[in-house]
């Protein structure tokens, strides 16, 4: 869900942390603060002459003309003339000031709550519109999850910008992209791992990750991209940009709003990310030492069962995921991974795997492994 901001500061939510100042004012490019968003139009030879006019007419002219007046009235209608030709030329000055006034403006603050965004945008008519766009978390408790969204995405992210009318129509609009890493960390190869097999390995990941990076490379082509700004110990705490979006003079000068359309992860997402599910590892076996034995320890019996199947519904009162097929298993109906369950439109594609004490997994695409209990 996304707010608009008219060159106000929007309602803030309130909520149990401390918000976040913005610090949309740096400029990572040239690094100085952005524009005064105050319009300055250069100096205007007409608009200064016809004002020289004015004055000259009013302090001068106009008083000559009514000491006239009294002696015959035909200068009632001179002095009309005047009057009429004082504003026609305070008229064409503010059409021309207009015309050359380069129209540089705040757009303010909007948020995006479902993400834990908000956005800063800046924008300027020089010829084409060009924006300065600052994005961070709203609140001081998002921001671990921020930043692991922005440095270590399993998937590509974008926000995109829509500049709005009074009546709400998106007039102009554009899509920021987030750097993706196509290289995540690739797990170590096994120290007994045949050499041969290795190297096969190695090389088929080499070719996986060339098709990325030119997979990366064509979807960066000809868009724009965030750069991270980082705070004094080093940490990703807000992304920026700035550029051109193709937008036309008319509907600039119809923009009053403007809101955030992000392609980021939910916070429920960002915390799945940031603090996965780890499957329990499985119970050791005791030794029984030989003299305590008076029975052979008969080795326990270990049997798995998995499949696929669909989440039909969750009932958030019990902590109960129900499938398609019928069955049920339980999570922990106060966690994070409730909520996830909660947001999802279903039915859900999943793969369950189970073992004899009813303890299972349930794996998602896109999304981290789920430790459930199966119900009886």
């Amino acid at each position: 869900m996304s707010s608009d901001a008219g060159g106000q500061t929007p309602n803030e939510k309130k909520t149990g942390g401390s918000q976040r100042h913005l610090r949309s004012g740096f400029d990572y490019a040239s690094n100085q603060p952005p524009p005064d968003p105050t319009p300055v139009a250069p100096p205007n030879p007409l608009k200064s002459m016809l004002a020289a006019l004015a004055v000259k007419l009013l302090t001068k002219t106009l008083p000559k003309l009514l000491a006239k007046f009294r002696t015959n009235p035909i200068y009632a209608i001179a002095i009309g003339g005047v009057a009429l030709g004082i504003l026609v030329g305070i008229f064409f000055a503010g059409v021309i000031r207009r015309m050359q006034t380069p129209g540089r403006y705040d757009l303010g603050i909007v948020s995006a709550e479902t993400q834990g965004l908000k956005g800063h945008l800046y924008t300027e008519w020089n010829q084409n519109l060009d924006y300065h766009l600052s994005v961070e978390p709203d609140y001081s408790e998002h921001e671990d999850g921020f930043a692991n969204a922005v440095n270590h995405s399993p998937r590509p992210l974008s926000i995109g910008i829509q500049l709005k009318n009074s009546k709400g129509q998106v007039v102009c609009s554009d899509s920021v992209l987030l750097k993706f890493d196509t290289h995540p960390v690739a797990a170590p190869p096994a120290p007994n791992a045949d050499p041969a097999i290795a190297a096969a390995d190695l090389a088929a990941q080499e070719a996986a990750n060339a098709r990325l990076d030119a997979q990366e490379l064509e979807r960066e082509r000809g868009k724009h991209v965030f750069q991270n700004g980082q705070n004094r110990d080093g940490e990703v705490d807000a992304i920026h940009s700035q550029g051109e979006i193709p937008c036309s003079r008319k509907a600039y000068d119809s923009i009053v709003t403007w809101s955030l359309a992000p392609d980021f992860p939910t916070l429920a997402e960002q915390e799945d990310w940031l603090h996965p599910l780890v499957a329990p590892e499985p119970p050791k076996m005791v030794e029984v030492p030989k003299k305590l034995a008076r029975k052979p320890v008969a080795k326990p019996f270990s049997f798995f069962v998995e499949g696929d199947d669909t989440i039909a519904g969750f009932d958030s009162s019990t902590g109960t995921i129900e499938t398609g097929s019928g069955r049920a298993f339980l999570i922990d109906k106060t966690g994070p991974a409730a909520a996830a369950i909660k947001s999802l439109d279903y039915p859900v594609p999943i793969h369950y795997k189970c073992d004899q004490f009813n303890g299972c997994s349930i794996a998602r695409h896109g999304a981290a492994v789920m430790m459930v209990k199966r119900r009886k």
